[in-house]
């Protein structure tokens, strides 16, 4: 029979059968420029599957039917070499038996600690009364008016905000949501099927991962050297909360941290998180377009951008830093993560040349430091060259390097 015949009989692909040619497992008999499988080709390929089964390696099998081809098993001492051989097998089976119930007695062991890890109390976060303070109107700047409040924990979870000018915004289910026409041309309201942090993880490469984790990991780093307590934190585009997850447990109970995202879904995504697995209760929920936060000039002592800016840059030729930086007090600290990309990254070509510099390694920096944040720390964090990353289009395809901007409040 045929090669394709054969490995049709036999449940297994024709590249298969090649496979086991090459290492000359099956010797088919070849006619012209086709080969011709007989019954003990037939015979030779159950025995290899079954000795597959049984545990053994291609290379194992070979010396196995090089040595019964050669002897064909006729005298005991053959035989008894061939038993050998088996009881070889068994041993090594037992001996892996052995660890795999050692590594299924661990498994347990830590499935229970985890079981037995008790489950926080779910808090309740709205916005924190104290920060009414902080809270002004992004386009004169005059303080908000609340009415319609519903107060609880001293967290407002519900209300309706508005100023003289004419601006307005709500608190719903403890979230604020700018709600002027200009604010809702960027807003991204709830519509279902916002991934989850597994999900992410599932869609994207180890490497991806690992390239993201390094950077948050530096962030955070620099963090941990600045006075926390009492301070104000803003997290620009905090999308699903990868950086907020990692920075959790270094947050002080004195200080505020601002969750800033223009999705909704994703705010309550992360919102419902916290209120699950924190016992943190500073937080302030902000859906709104970067460039008019209702934050009071002067108010916050910290920004973090993680990789927030090239996500805003593919529809803005500013610097997202600079639109905020009015907020930022004197001395106030910018801790960014940052991309660019290689010269011939697939981005430039679907990109306006307006956009270029935003990803491009010297214009970048030198607006970085050019900023109202003025220069402390530039550091290069390498790069990753096979962008793997199917939930991050941005980044297919190019060559992505990454770097630490630190700044300083001029």
């Amino acid at each position: 029979m045929k090669i394709g015949v054969f490995a049709q009989n036999h449940h297994i692909s024709v590249d298969a059968v090649r496979h086991y040619m090459a290492l000359s497992l099956l010797l088919p008999r070849k006619k012209g420029s086709h080969y011709i499988f007989s019954e003990k080709d037939s015979q030779d390929l159950e025995e290899l599957l079954e000795l597959k089964t049984l545990g053994f390696t291609l290379t194992e099998i070979q010396k196995i039917f090089s040595y019964k081809r050669l002897t064909t098993l006729k005298t005991q001492e053959d035989r008894n070499h061939y038993k050998a051989l088996l009881n070889h097998k068994r041993q090594q089976l037992i001996q892996q038996q052995a660890e795999l119930e050692k590594k299924q007695k661990c498994l347990e062991e830590k499935i229970s600690a985890i079981a037995s890890t008790p489950s926080p109390v779910r808090s309740l976060l709205g916005l924190p009364l104290l920060f009414l303070q902080h809270l002004a109107c992004p386009d004169c700047g005059s303080s908000l008016t609340i009415s319609n409040g519903l107060l609880e924990q001293n967290m407002i979870l519900k209300g309706n905000f508005t100023c003289t000018c004419g601006y307005y915004g709500e608190i719903s289910e403890g979230i604020f949501v700018s709600l002027t026409e200009e604010d809702k041309k960027k807003i991204i309201p709830t519509k279902g099927g916002a991934e989850t942090l597994q999900e992410y993880v599932d869609m994207n490469s180890p490497k991806y991962i690992s390239f993201m984790y390094h950077t948050i990991q530096r962030s955070i780093q620099l963090l941990k050297t600045e006075p926390l307590e009492n301070s104000i934190i803003l997290e620009l585009g905090t999308g699903s909360g990868f950086f907020l997850k990692q920075f959790l447990n270094h947050i002080p109970p004195t200080a505020y941290y601002i969750i800033c995202d223009h999705n909704l879904e994703r705010i309550q995504i992360v919102k419902d998180y916290l209120e699950k697995e924190s016992g943190h209760n500073q937080f302030i929920f902000l859906c709104a377009d970067f460039e008019r936060l209702p934050i009071a000039s002067a108010s916050l002592d910290f920004v973090i951008d993680y990789w927030s800016s090239a996500i805003y840059n593919l529809n803005n030729d500013k610097l997202l830093v600079s639109q905020i930086a009015d907020r930022v007090k004197s001395a106030g600290k910018l801790i960014g993560s940052y991309i660019y990309m290689g010269k011939k990254a697939v981005l430039f070509s679907n990109l306006p040349k307006a956009q270029w510099p935003y990803y491009q390694m010297e214009p970048l920096q030198k607006m970085l430091c050019d900023s109202p944040f003025r220069f402390l720390l530039l550091e290069e964090l390498g790069l990753i060259e096979e962008f793997d990353a199917p939930s991050e289009p941005l980044m297919v395809g190019n060559q992505v390097h990454a770097f630490i901007y630190y700044g300083k409040k001029c």
